[in-house]
């Protein structure tokens, strides 16, 4: 785009230039009374000859009868001028437009992503009891950016597998009615939740050992893949939709911990 601006901008002097140059640079003064229809001994009256036209006489004049050009009407090459400028100038706002265009667009996005909300999910705890001898996790949820976050839908569970599948069924709570995010869908800036519980389902693990409120798991019978446990929250703002945040952990057997799986495929924030 700088290119055709240039060009524009190198084209708009030229002509400017050869225009101004045949109205008040001639090289030569008009006599008044040829220019008022006196004949010369050459032939008929003729006006100063523009630098242009001395150029182009000079490059070429084995094409055209150089006379001609000699002779010609200083306003008939200034109209010819000026319609070539004009041309050019509808090319160059043109060529601007586009520009600013493109500029605002790039405003726009630029000031969307500054006001949206955005949701987090951290502070994955530990497997630990729940109610009833259960096994849950808790984690908090919060919402960092400049305007308020309205929760679409909640989907997270526990699975061995790859982690880029997430099932739409029952048994894996895919989506929880009563999630605490869905009871109160609104999370206004710099809000966040905390303590959320996941129940695990016992199915997926058996429990070796217990110690500091923290449980030591191992996996279930004939299972050699990687437990992950992933939650997406979908979510708008009041002006902007189609926001989701994805957190993926996988839980290692060796260090009996949870590690945040680092792959843009499953942890993200857009």
């Amino acid at each position: 785009m700088r290119r055709w601006l240039g060009a524009a901008f190198a084209l708009l002097a030229i002509l400017a230039v050869l225009d101004i140059e045949t109205r008040i640079l001639s090289p030569c003064t008009i006599n008044q009374a040829e220019s008022n229809g006196a004949a010369t001994e050459d032939g008929p009256p003729k006006s100063c000859a523009a630098l242009g036209v001395v150029l182009w006489r000079i490059a070429a004049p084995s094409i055209i009868d150089a006379k001609i050009f000699i002779g010609a009407d200083i306003n008939e090459i200034s109209a010819g001028l000026t319609a070539l400028a004009t041309v050019f100038i509808a090319a160059f706002t043109f060529t601007l437009y586009r520009a600013t265009t493109g500029m605002l667009r790039v405003t726009e996005r630029t000031l969307t992503d500054l006001e949206r909300p955005y949701i987090f999910v951290y502070e994955l705890s530990e497997l630990k009891r729940g109610d009833f001898n259960s096994v849950i996790l808790t984690y908090s949820v919060g919402n960092y950016g400049k305007s308020a976050a309205i929760v679409e839908s909640v989907r997270e569970q526990m699975w061995y597998g790859d982690p880029t599948v997430m099932y739409d069924t029952d048994e894996d709570r895919a989506e929880s009615g009563d999630h605490p995010l869905l009871i109160t869908r609104v999370l206004s800036p710099d809000f966040a939740k905390d303590g959320i519980e996941f129940l695990v389902p016992t199915d997926r693990i058996y429990v070796r050992g217990e110690s500091d409120g923290g449980l030591y798991i191992g996996p279930r019978k004939y299972e050699t893949g990687n437990l992950f446990y992933r939650i997406i929250v979908d979510y708008r703002g009041a002006f902007t939709r189609g926001h989701s945040s994805s957190y993926c952990w996988r839980y290692d057997f060796g260090y009996c911990r949870f590690l945040l799986e680092s792959d843009g495929k499953v942890t993200y924030s857009h």
